[in-house]
């Protein structure tokens, strides 16, 4: 008797369409780490609200009005960013190593503690978390904390597995997934400089398999390390910031890295004399926007527009130093703001549609240093170190 496959095979084409159909099918379920591990298909489940970074939201806010609907109470401050499940459930990190799980009514779901704070002498206080978590397609919660601890937890607010990565104050890597699974983060040299003892390890850029263990890391010397999120492409790049070590060339200066999956470089760029303290976004046109303050006075400061091939397409010359991690609209224009409290509108083209001087700003420290948002209506979200949240459209205040 001809086998099954045999049998199949032999219906011509018809058969063989089939058969690769059901290949397809089988490869799916026989691998089903890769294929549930993907970044969560939810309301918000990463830093800036997908892979590409880009601050978009699919929601129509318009009706929304700044009326606060609720308010949730942490045990310690709050100084990362919210993520949201498919279930609707709200993830977010505190000072004191609490990660909550928080109902979309503001009721607490669970809460996870992930240690003891860490104690920095320069800040004269404890801290624990600068890192927003992100969140998977099986809704496995990553959240990295100064405990020097990656972890993955359950929907049940359980721990699957931790991973050593090494943060302390100067680091605020937050997790990236790729459509693989793999999950990238920055970390920094170890132990902290305030210790006064020689470095150990140099800062890396990880890759994690989703189980939890190492697929690639990559360090650039006594530097190394990145305080950029990973910004990951339609063709699986991944464009970061870090810093070049002493036996580079540019040493210690920042520079945009294009890394493959595999954790080869592409290629990198040098802003001349720039810090990168944000994160890249990408344009649908594959064009990566991000902002530098400057190393020596941060004033000097630049905002680039880099083609996929690692080419300067652009750059506006700022008057503040910048931070924040660009949003990019449906329409191509690209929002940020600075330290001095300018906010701006860029076309894809490199000309500044607006720009508005934000009311009580100029005076506050780094008074723009919250990464905007856009909801599908159009509005504009952004915070400020003025304790005030703001929403625009089209230039104007809406509400605070």
């Amino acid at each position: 008797k001809k086998s099954f496959f045999t049998r199949f095979w032999s219906q011509g084409v018809f058969g063989q369409k089939w058969l690769i159909l059901l290949i397809f099918i089988c490869a799916t379920v026989l691998t089903p780490g890769i294929a549930r591990a993907q970044l969560a298909n939810s309301p918000w489940p990463v830093f800036h609200g997908n892979s590409k970074l880009t601050g978009q939201s699919i929601y129509d806010t318009s009706k929304v009005d700044g009326t606060i609907k609720w308010k949730f109470k942490a045990d310690g401050g709050i100084e990362a960013s919210p993520v949201i499940g498919k279930d609707g459930i709200i993830y977010i990190v505190d000072q004191k190593c609490i990660l909550y799980a928080v109902n979309s009514d503001g009721t607490q779901k669970w809460k996870f503690d992930g240690g003891e704070p860490i104690y920095s002498k320069e800040w004269n206080n404890s801290a624990c978390a600068q890192s927003t978590p992100a969140i998977n397609s099986d809704n496995t919660i990553y959240v990295l904390m100064m405990t020097g601890n990656l972890f993955a937890i359950t929907s049940e607010g359980k721990e699957k597995w931790r991973a050593p990565v090494y943060t302390f104050k100067d680091g605020w890597s937050s997790l990236a997934i790729a459509s693989d699974g793999a999950i990238y983060v920055g970390s920094e040299p170890f132990p902290s400089s305030e210790t006064e003892k020689p470095m150990e390890k140099p800062g890396y850029i990880y890759a994690f398999n989703p189980d939890g263990s190492e697929k690639w890391k990559h360090t650039n010397g006594q530097a190394g390390g990145s305080n950029s999120v990973a910004a990951i492409a339609d063709d699986g790049t991944i464009y970061l910031g870090s810093s070049e070590g002493p036996e580079n060339d540019h040493a210690y200066e920042m520079k945009l890295f294009a890394f493959n999956p595999d954790g080869s470089i592409k290629w990198s760029f040098w802003p001349p004399n720039g810090v990168i303290e944000g994160s890249a976004s990408i344009g649908s046109d594959g064009t990566i926007y991000f902002g530098t303050k400057g190393k020596d006075d941060p004033r000097d400061a630049n905002f680039y527009a880099i083609t996929p091939d690692g080419k300067n397409k652009w750059k506006i010359p700022l008057t503040k130093g910048e931070s924040i991690t660009p949003a990019i609209a449906d329409d191509g224009t690209i929002y940020f703001g600075d330290w001095g409290g300018l906010f701006y509108a860029v076309n894809p083209s490199g000309n500044i549609k607006w720009k508005i001087q934000i009311p009580e700003s100029q005076n506050v420290y780094e008074s723009l240093s919250s990464s905007p948002t856009i909801g599908s209506d159009g509005t504009l979200y952004f915070g400020s170190t003025m304790g005030i949240f703001f929403a625009y459209k089209d230039g104007k205040e809406k509400w605070r």
